[in-house]
C-alpha cells in the first residue's frame, strides 16, 4: 500500500465516520425531542424518585437514550450504507481537488483508475462488515430493536397476545400471552382439523415452552372429538408436547414485520423450507437480496465515481448534484428491485436483475469514459 493509498482511505474513513454520525444522531435528536417524556417517565417508572439527585437523574434518562438507541445504529448501518458510501467518496474526491491535491496526482502520472482503487477496496471491506452485521449483530440485537417507546429501559420486547394464528393447514393457536424471552405461551388453546376440515381435537395447556421442534405442554390436555356427535366427546387425555411449524420466530414475525429483515441466513432458510410458510417468494428475496444489495452499493459507487475523476477543472458544486441524483435514483432502484421482484421470474434471480441488467453495464460504460 503506498502513501497515496493511505492517505486516500485516511481521508474516506474520516468522512464516513463523520456523515455516519451526523446522520445517525440527528435522527436520534428529532425521536427523541419528540418522545422525550417517554424517557422520563421510564426513569420514574425503574427507579424511586424519592433520593435520586438531580445529576443522578440526568444520568439515568442518559443511559435510557443510549440503552434504546444504541443498539439502531447496527440497524441504521444496515439501510444506508450504500447511500452513506456515496456521501464519504464525494467528499474525499472533492477534498483532493479543492486544496490541488488531484493535480499532484496527475501531474505524478498516476491513473485515476488507480486513485479509485483504494476507495473500491474499502466499499467491499464494508460490505463485507454489511454481511457480519446482518449475520451476527443485528439477530442478537433484534430483542432490543424491536422496543417501542413504550418499552423503553426493558431489557427486551414485551410480550403479547397470539390471537389464532396458524400452524399448517389443520391446526390453530390461541394464547392468553407470549414471552419472547423466555419463548412461552400462557394458557394456550389449540384446535386441530382433519382432512375434512371438521374440529377434531382440542388441547388446552397450563403454559407451553418451545424445546427445539415443538411446544413442551405443561398439564396438557388433549380432547378428541366424534365428527357425529361433538357432545359424547370422551374425556381428556394427558399430553406433554405437540410438533409444531410454528416457533417463537414465527410469532415475532406476525406480530413485528420488521423482524424478518433482522433474521439470519440460516434462520430465513429454515422458514422457507417449512411447507405452510407464507410468503416464501418474500423470505427468498430477502435472503438474496442481501448478497444483491452489496452488488448494488459497489455498482453504484461505479456509476458515480466518474462525477469526480475528472481531469479539467469543472464546477465541483453541479458534479456533486449529478452524483447525488444518479445514486439516489441506483439505490433506489435497486431496493424496489429487490422487495418487489419480477413476475414469473424465480425470487433468487429477480433479485439480481436490476443490478446485472442495468447498473452493471451503466457501470463498466461509466468507468470507461474517465479520461486518465
Amino acid at each position: 500500500m503506498t502513501f497515496l493509498d493511505r492517505y486516500i482511505l485516511r481521508q474516506f474513513f474520516l468522512n464516513f465516520i463523520l456523515l455516519f454520525s451526523l446522520l445517525f444522531i440527528f435522527t436520534c435528536m428529532i425521536d427523541l425531542f419528540l418522545n422525550v417524556d417517554r424517557f422520563v417517565e421510564a426513569v420514574d417508572a425503574t427507579m424511586p424518585a424519592e433520593g435520586l439527585s438531580g445529576l443522578g437523574r440526568a444520568w439515568a434518562t442518559a443511559w435510557m437514550v443510549i440503552d434504546f438507541y444504541g443498539p439502531r445504529a447496527f440497524q441504521f448501518y444496515s439501510f444506508l450504507l450504500g447511500i452513506i458510501t456515496i456521501g464519504a467518496v464525494g467528499f474525499t474526491l472533492v477534498q483532493l481537488h479543492r486544496h490541488r491535491e488531484m493535480t499532484a496526482v496527475l501531474a505524478a502520472g498516476v491513473s485515476l483508475h488507480r486513485v479509485a482503487m483504494p476507495l473500491i477496496i474499502a466499499i467491499v471491506g464494508l460490505n463485507v462488515l454489511q454481511l457480519l452485521n446482518r449475520e451476527i449483530a443485528l439477530p442478537r440485537l433484534a430483542p432490543l430493536l424491536l422496543r417501542n417507546h413504550g418499552e423503553i429501559g426493558r431489557p427486551e420486547v414485551e410480550g403479547f397476545r397470539v390471537n389464532m394464528a396458524s400452524d399448517g393447514p389443520q391446526r390453530v393457536i390461541y394464547s392468553q400471552w407470549f414471552s419472547p424471552a423466555k419463548e412461552e405461551l400462557t394458557r394456550p388453546f389449540i384446535w386441530e382439523y382433519d382432512d375434512s376440515d371438521e374440529l377434531s381435537r382440542i388441547i388446552t395447556a397450563t403454559s407451553a415452552h418451545w424445546v427445539g421442534d415443538g411446544w413442551s405442554l405443561v398439564d396438557g390436555k388433549a380432547t378428541q372429538l366424534s365428527s357425529d356427535n361433538v357432545t359424547t366427546a370422551p374425556p381428556p387425555k394427558p399430553i406433554d408436547k405437540i410438533s409444531s411449524q410454528l416457533d417463537p420466530t414465527g410469532l415475532l414475525m406476525r406480530r413485528h414485520l420488521e423482524f424478518r429483515q433482522m433474521l439470519n441466513l440460516r434462520q430465513l432458510g429454515e422458514l422457507v423450507q417449512r411447507e405452510s410458510t407464507r410468503g416464501v417468494d418474500e423470505l427468498e428475496r430477502m435472503r438474496f437480496g442481501r448478497f444483491s444489495q452489496v452488488l448494488i452499493n459497489i455498482l453504484t459507487l461505479l456509476i458515480t465515481l466518474p462525477f469526480f475523476l475528472i481531469r479539467e477543472p469543472r464546477n465541483l458544486l453541479v458534479q456533486s448534484v449529478n452524483c447525488s441524483a444518479v445514486g439516489l435514483t441506483a439505490q433506489i432502484g435497486g431496493a424496489v428491485g429487490v422487495t418487489v421482484g419480477i413476475p414469473f421470474v424465480p425470487p433468487a434471480a429477480s433479485v439480481f436483475a436490476i443490478p446485472l441488467l442495468i447498473l452493471l453495464p451503466l457501470a463498466v460504460w461509466r468507468m470507461m469514459k474517465v479520461e486518465t
